[in-house]
């Protein structure tokens, strides 16, 4: 037990490093840019192209449906069940849900809003939506290498003479590196820009309600906080442009629209000062869970 809490404590103060995500950014562009070099501008162009066209069509045409899975069935299908406070959740939903019914069993009163069914749904349904952007950019910067370059083979070397794909243009094809590069980085910033401010609101995490979110968690998570970037204020104006017609929800019958990055950070600082009145009176039985369970 005592060297799993160091270990913890020597992770999470890695992961609290404060230029640790530029550091990151960095590395992945030189890298890149290198490959990008290395490949030359004909073969960068295409990658850069194909990327491109993949990541907007799955945020436009495959999003809603990756979320629904990811919010419902994702944990289940994987044998993954988190534990929330004195439940055990098999779904996305379920967290957000298991999280309310915690609290209202020893609170009567909770904010209207938590004890609608179609507002706790819209709210674990974007929160599934910036998981699943995370993967989906993920799966596109690696898939891209390989499925790039057997369309390269097999259609652009085709209808570009071989002479012309002989002159590599080696600057421009770095240039053309640093571009996909960016565009990955800033996807990457879009799926963490609403949900990293708003689980740093978690205090004590790993107990009571949040047994879910254990130190080594939120730290790994606080870590890719687009906040923490020098990129940081390119990536808010993406976010604005690109994330809210996304994320954002309206409900049937009402006509506000709720900002899901300013619903997901109140919920979460909810909750977590709803969970120091939990430790305080569990604190007086002797009772506290500061566990951190994730059953396979």
């Amino acid at each position: 037990m005592v060297l799993a809490g160091t270990v913890s404590t020597i992770i999470s103060t890695i992961l609290s490093f404060p230029y640790l995500l530029d550091i990151t950014i960095f590395l992945f562009l030189l890298i890149s840019t290198s490959l990008g070099y290395a490949k030359g501008f004909w073969r960068g162009t295409f990658r850069f192209i194909f990327v491109v066209i993949v990541l907007l069509i799955a945020w436009f045409t495959l999003l809603d449906k990756c979320a629904t899975f990811i919010n419902e069935s994702f944990l289940s299908t994987i044998n993954v069940k988190v534990k929330v406070g004195t439940y055990e959740a098999s779904s996305i939903k379920e967290v957000v849900e298991l999280t309310i019914k915690n609290a209202s069993e020893l609170e009567e009163t909770l904010p209207a809003k938590y004890s609608n069914e179609a507002y706790v749904s819209a709210l674990s349904l974007s929160i599934s939506k910036s998981i699943a952007w995370a993967m989906i950019v993920f799966i596109v910067q690696f898939i891209s290498w390989i499925i790039s370059g057997i369309l390269y083979f097999l259609v652009i070397r085709l209808i570009i003479p071989n002479k012309v794909r002989k002159v590599k243009l080696k600057l421009l094809g770095a240039l053309m590196g640093l571009a996909q590069a960016l565009v990955v980085t800033f996807a990457f910033m879009i799926s963490f820009s609403s949900i990293s401010p708003a689980i740093e609101t978690i205090k004590n995490p790993g107990k009571g309600i949040f047994t879910w979110c254990n130190q080594i968690t939120q730290a790994a998570v606080n870590a890719l906080n687009p906040n923490n970037s020098m990129l940081s204020p390119f990536a808010e104006t993406l976010e604005k442009q690109m994330s809210s017609k996304q994320y954002d929800f309206t409900l049937d019958g009402d006509e506000s629209t709720y900002v899901f990055k300013n619903e997901l950070k109140e919920f979460f600082k909810f909750f977590s000062d709803f969970n120091d009145k939990i430790l305080e009176e569990e604190s007086s039985t002797g009772i506290i869970d500061n566990s951190y369970e994730v059953n396979y």
